[in-house]
């Protein structure tokens, strides 16, 4: 035999309570993930700026008569 239960009266204030807490919980998450995400992308573009050598302006300049610093 089943039987009914009637939600507490202060029920449905703690289940609203309970989900805007998680609902900054993962806004919480969402924004580290985002500033991990853009750290992540920021290191890859360092690296790939540094991995770059600083001739191959000097040699693309040669190449099509212009100064190294109108190549860039």
């Amino acid at each position: 035999m089943i039987k009914e239960t009637v939600m507490h009266p202060a029920l449905p204030g703690e289940l609203t309570q309970a989900h805007i807490a998680d609902l900054h919980r993962r806004a919480d998450q969402d924004r580290t993930a985002y500033h991990a995400r853009r750290a992540r992308r920021a290191d890859h573009r360092d690296a790939a700026a540094a991995r770059r050598s600083p001739v191959l302006p000097r040699v693309r300049a040669l190449l099509t008569g212009r100064t190294p610093r109108s190549a860039n």
